[in-house]
């Protein structure tokens, strides 16, 4: 997966899973489950088995509170990750800014994204 974010003009050094963030046990506090970043920049992944649409949002919503609490100024990007993700799921995630990874065989991949897609940043 670092090596298709690289693809994408983003490159990785290090990867993290369920990274905390914020003061523990309060609304400000947070997990992201999947946590990839180099000097610049972090790509927050939220990995659901069949994410659906509230997901996406969830995980909007999380991005914001990251940015809010998590004491990191580099540019964040999101992505949502899934065994299966619908069609439907797919598209409302572009739509959002959101990168989309599937499940291919052994591995994972990010789905081509559509036309004039444009990663948020926030």
């Amino acid at each position: 997966m670092s090596n298709q974010f690289q693809t994408l003009g983003i490159p990785i050094d290090r990867l993290c899973r369920n990274q905390t963030f914020g003061p523990l046990g309060t609304e400000d506090s947070g997990e992201i489950d999947v946590f990839l970043q180099n000097g610049d920049t972090v790509v927050l992944i939220e990995v659901k088995t069949k994410p659906i649409h509230e997901d996406v949002r969830d995980h909007i919503e999380r991005i914001k509170k990251y940015r809010l609490y998590g004491n990191d100024n580099r540019r964040i990007i999101g992505a949502v990750a899934g065994g299966v993700v619908a069609n439907d799921v797919a598209n409302y995630a572009h739509k959002k800014g959101l990168y989309v990874i599937v499940q291919s065989g052994r591995a994972v991949e990010i789905i081509a994204q559509p036309e004039g897609f444009k990663a948020k940043e926030w």
